[in-house]
């Protein structure tokens, strides 16, 4: 069933970008007190426009989301597409609250920031049966006069994975693009692609052990925590795998940048990126920082270790 936009509430300040190539989960930097650092943010924007990237996701897992209220979410959103200024497409989360009807009105919330898709995560009221998944997808296309997009996010946990069936059917919408796939199989990974292949809808997989694989399985990019903190490495292995060159050393380097992160998640890609020499800090509100000081040195060590041949030319 295909379902029409009736009026395109999302970015018009520049063409649609296609969902390709590498786009980096943000992190949220936070000042000291636990208040969002804004500047910190555009300085972080600035840097991945630098290195390459297609685009960036904002107000996801790695930014802390459950953590921010509605209004740091949309503040985060909004700050992210003016920072962003044309250059790269963003895209946000938008399904949150209790309700689809809740949903419906933050996601329009979401849109009016002007973002080049809102991501749909698989809500709790309804995760847990395939048929109300999928009417919860294609109503919530219905109401939101945007692109939307879709999140196997890892909460609430366990996460849920949609059925190849399903994407098929979203795919056939032609109201979904951008989709962040986590299953982390590349069977699963190359099913999906299948059905979606002559759509708008992008599979975007996580996995930094599967980005070649994947991209031979026909995905046309990568929205991967590897690439937040090594951007320039993920745009490089994409382009090369494009291009038929071999990858081989800088796979294995992106898996390694990716173990580092293991250690943290959040504060440790905060940690990375400030030795890369970005202002951010580490204060996260998702995992205490203190908590990160007993893995400080293995990042701080193993990240000297990989930066020179990560960061080459």
């Amino acid at each position: 069933m295909r379902i029409d936009v009736m009026e395109d509430t999302c970015s018009e300040a520049h063409a649609r970008p296609v969902f390709r190539g590498v786009w980096p989960v943000a992190i949220t930097p936070f000042r000291p007190d636990g208040a969002i650092d804004e500047a910190a943010s555009c300085e972080l924007i600035d840097w991945y426009v630098e290195k390459g990237v297609h685009g960036l996701f904002v107000n996801c897992y790695a930014s802390e989301m459950s953590e921010l209220t509605p209004e740091e979410r949309l503040a985060i959103t909004r700050s992210a597409v003016e920072c962003a200024a044309g250059r790269i497409g963003v895209v946000s989360t938008g399904s949150f609250g209790e309700t689809l009807d809740e949903h419906a009105e933050f996601a329009k919330r979401v849109a009016g920031c002007g973002v080049d898709a809102v991501i749909l995560t698989p809500p709790a009221f309804c995760r847990d049966d395939d048929d109300d998944l999928l009417s919860y997808f294609l109503e919530m296309a219905a109401r939101v006069p945007c692109m939307l997009g879709i999140y196997e996010c890892p909460t609430p946990s366990p996460k849920k994975l949609l059925p190849v069936a399903m994407v098929a059917q979203l795919a056939e919408s032609g109201r979904y693009g951008p989709f962040k796939e986590t299953s982390c199989d590349i069977d699963t990974i190359r099913r999906k692609v299948e059905v979606s292949a002559g759509s708008p809808l992008a599979v975007l997989q996580a996995s930094s052990p599967l980005l070649p694989d994947a991209m031979a399985a026909g995905t046309p990019g990568f929205m991967g925590p590897g690439a937040t903190v090594a951007p320039e490495l993920a745009v490089r292995i994409v382009r090369n795998v494009e291009a038929g060159v071999d990858v081989g050393r800088d796979h294995q380097l992106l898996c390694l940048t990716n173990s580092l992160i293991t250690h943290g998640y959040w504060p440790a890609m905060k940690f990375i990126l400030g030795m890369r020499g970005l202002s951010l800090g580490y204060t996260c509100r998702a995992e205490s920082t203190g908590a990160f000081e007993s893995y400080q040195l293995i990042v701080e060590k193993g990240w000297a270790l990989l930066e020179d041949e990560i960061v080459r030319s």
